[in-house]
């Protein structure tokens, strides 16, 4: 496997990003790329600093009834959970998944109905978050996914997805050309 060195994350998430939404065949604006790639650099700042973190989804929720311009922000940490966070979220269970994705989405919605008006430039990068919520959160699972496994890496990790059947495992045979339902009819 080829390893790439980037100058900045920014330009990391800059270059995957598009790769990451076309793979999945998700079609967003230039903005919209923009603000994911921006959003990603600054979790990454999040998590480093000692002072912020995330908050519960439930409560920023209660919070949002009285500061509406909440409802960003929710949307954002709801990404992340779905589209970087996904194993731990799908540990806790796939109802928290559903939870987030509609949470997130709807979040979104009800920012872009404020950014109308307020007139904010970012109205429709809003509203595509929103529409296509579900859809990123999975090509921002493909981020760290790597290309050109090897034969044995395949085999191993067609055995974790028959065994475990975990969408990670999944997505990794597809970003390598591999579609284990083909295969485990070829095995059977």
């Amino acid at each position: 496997m080829i390893i790439k060195e980037y100058q900045t994350l920014d330009s990391f998430f800059y270059e995957e990003i598009p790769r990451c939404l076309s793979q999945r065949n998700v079609r967003v604006s230039v903005n919209t790329e923009w603000y994911l790639t921006n959003l990603l650099s600054n979790c990454r700042n999040r998590l480093l600093s000692e002072k912020e973190g995330f908050e519960s989804v439930t409560l920023l929720q209660e919070k949002s009834l009285s500061e509406p311009s909440l409802s960003k922000r929710i949307g954002d940490q709801c990404l992340i959970w779905v589209g970087i966070f996904y194993d731990y979220i799908e540990r806790i269970g796939n109802g928290q998944i559903n939870y987030h994705c509609s949470v997130g989405s709807l979040s979104y919605d009800r920012f872009a109905n404020l950014a109308r008006q307020g007139q904010d430039a970012l109205r429709d990068t809003y509203l595509e978050l929103a529409e296509n919520f579900k859809d990123i959160g999975e090509a921002l699972r493909m981020i760290d996914i790597p290309k050109n496994l090897s034969s044995k890496q395949i085999i191993d990790t067609l055995e974790r997805y028959h065994k475990e059947g975990k969408i990670r495992e999944l997505l990794l045979l597809q970003t390598n050309g591999i579609n284990p339902q083909q295969v485990q009819n070829v095995i059977a």
